[in-house]
C-alpha cells in the first residue's frame, strides 16, 4: 500500500475546491512542492495556490500544526496539511483596535503611525503581513 496525505481546505478555498479534504497518494511524491505542483493541476483550488509561497498570495500551508514556508519539506506518508487563507474569517480592511476607547482604526497601507479618530490616542504601528498591521506601541 502507497502512503498517504491527508489535504484539508479551510475558508473559502474550501468552497472554490467544493470539498473540505483530499486524500492523495504520495506515488513517488517525497516533498512539499511535489505535492502541491499536483494539487495545482489536478484541483479546484490550482489557482488559489499557483502564488504560493509568496506572502501576497495570502495562503498559508501547514503540515501537521506546523506553518511551513519550505516546499523543500520532505513528506514520508501519513502527514495532515492544511492550507488556508492567511485571514481566514477576518476582516479583510487593515485595521486596528484602539487600546484606550476599543473604537476600530482603518490602517493605511504601509502606514507606520496612527491616531485614533474616536480619542485621538497616537499609535505606532508594525506590518506582520503586507495585509495585517499591528499596534507597535503608544506615542
Amino acid at each position: 500500500m502507497q502512503p498517504t496525505v491527508r489535504i484539508l481546505f479551510l475558508g473559502p478555498l474550501a468552497e472554490q475546491a467544493r470539498q473540505r479534504e483530499v486524500e492523495m497518494r504520495l506515488e513517488g511524491v517525497s516533498t512539499l512542492s511535489e505535492v502541491l505542483r499536483r494539487l495545482r493541476s489536478e484541483s479546484m483550488v490550482g489557482e488559489a495556490l499557483r502564488d504560493w509561497p509568496r506572502e501576497s498570495s495570502g495562503i498559508v500551508v501547514s503540515v501537521d500544526g506546523e506553518v511551513v514556508r519550505d516546499e523543500k519539506r520532505e513528506l514520508k506518508g501519513g502527514e495532515t496539511i492544511i492550507i488556508s487563507p492567511m485571514l481566514a474569517g477576518g476582516s479583510q480592511a487593515a485595521s486596528v483596535r484602539c487600546l484606550n476607547c476599543s473604537n476600530r482604526i482603518e490602517v493605511p497601507e504601509k502606514a507606520e503611525e496612527v491616531s485614533c479618530p474616536s480619542c485621538n490616542t497616537r499609535y505606532q504601528i508594525t506590518w506582520i503581513t503586507p495585509k495585517q498591521p499591528k499596534i507597535r506601541r503608544v506615542e
